[in-house]
């Protein structure tokens, strides 16, 4: 059962600049087509946002706003003043659920790559356990048949009776023989 896994310390600080990007988009954009002084270029609405234009450019949405508040101000000064119909407010509305939709998903696709990249990891540790723990048994059995072939070796020459192994009993019998004649005289 796979553990719990954690979301990444930066994904709920990059939500939250998201989000306070899109707003301060929309208030910009909105004070821009308030307010007809301000002209309604990329350059300034990137100066009120506080971001650069590339940022509105990858947003997308941004631009095609501006273009609509530049049109809106073309027809009026033509004298040509659009009528915003219902179709159009549908068709907005339309884009802002769209672009929640998408939000949603790429955070669900976040959410999904976290987890699989938390399920690598743990994969990825056991095997480097299990790699460890391999070459220390390994280890373990070189040095074990080394032994065994050490023994077989003894053994061999036991058996034909030329062991070049000194008996250390025998030795250590010999001396206190040797100290119990000295102590005797």
């Amino acid at each position: 059962m796979p553990k719990e896994l954690k979301r990444l310390p930066f994904e709920e600080r990059n939500e939250q600049d998201f989000e306070d990007l899109t707003r301060r988009i929309s208030d910009a954009l909105a004070t821009i087509k308030k307010t007809r002084s301000i002209s309604a270029t990329q350059e300034k609405l990137a100066e009120l946002v506080g971001c650069t234009r590339k940022t509105l450019h990858n947003r997308g949405w941004p631009i095609s706003e501006l273009k609509k508040i530049k049109e809106e101000r073309q027809a009026s000064k033509d004298g040509k003043q659009k009528n915003i119909t219902a179709e159009h407010r549908l068709s907005s509305g339309k884009h802002i659920e769209r672009e929640k939709l998408l939000i949603g998903q790429i955070r669900n696709l976040q959410e999904q790559n976290s987890k699989l990249f938390d399920q690598v990891q743990e994969l990825e540790d056991g095997t480097a356990t299990l790699t460890d723990t391999n070459k220390v048994l390994e280890d373990e059995i070189a040095f074990l048949n080394d032994v065994k072939r050490k023994l077989e070796t003894e053994l061999r020459q036991l058996k034909q009776g030329r062991s070049g192994r000194t008996n250390v009993v025998s030795i250590g019998a010999i001396k206190e023989t040797k100290g119990a004649k000295k102590k005797k005289k």
